[in-house]
């Protein structure tokens, strides 16, 4: 047996975040057929992220913008690449309820994944399926961050 200390206000757990992933895992999987897929899913400070997205080249484009939006104290970071090349990026509210499928943001670095799966999401012939793969509500989420 392990025992981990963990903040008290951290109420959303890497099991709930990882129900999550497998969710888009799926979906994604779907798309990137014959790449193998693998997520980097952990735990950090709005303070450490701020500090990668200052001096990473990745964030350019909207920089301005997350170092100016609020965060909560905790986030779940969630990275997904195919083959050794980094396609997606979602941020999860680590202070949220569960319930609540608490995304803060998601970045695609695949343009063509997120243009396959914001056609997934809106095609009313399969849309029962996304949404059982996905849930209800995580699909709501995910077709807000891809259909602009």
């Amino acid at each position: 047996m392990v025992v981990v200390p963990v903040y008290h206000k951290i109420r959303v757990t890497f099991v709930d975040v990882q129900k999550w992933i497998t969710k888009l895992h799926e979906l994604f999987s779907v798309f990137l057929k014959g790449v193998p897929l693998e997520w980097d899913l952990h735990l950090v400070t709005v303070n450490l992220f701020k500090e990668e997205v200052r001096n990473s080249s990745r964030y350019f484009h909207i920089r301005r913008k997350l170092l100016l939006k609020p965060f909560p104290k905790y986030l779940w970071r969630a990275v997904l690449s195919a083959g050794k090349i980094e396609v997606f990026e979602c941020l999860v509210d680590a202070t949220d309820m569960m319930q609540s499928a608490p995304f803060i943001d998601m970045f695609w670095y695949h343009n063509d994944l997120k243009a396959a799966v914001g056609e997934a999401l809106t095609d009313p012939s399969i849309s029962d399926v996304v949404e059982e793969t996905l849930t209800p509500r995580l699909a709501e989420v995910l077709r807000d961050h891809t259909v602009s």
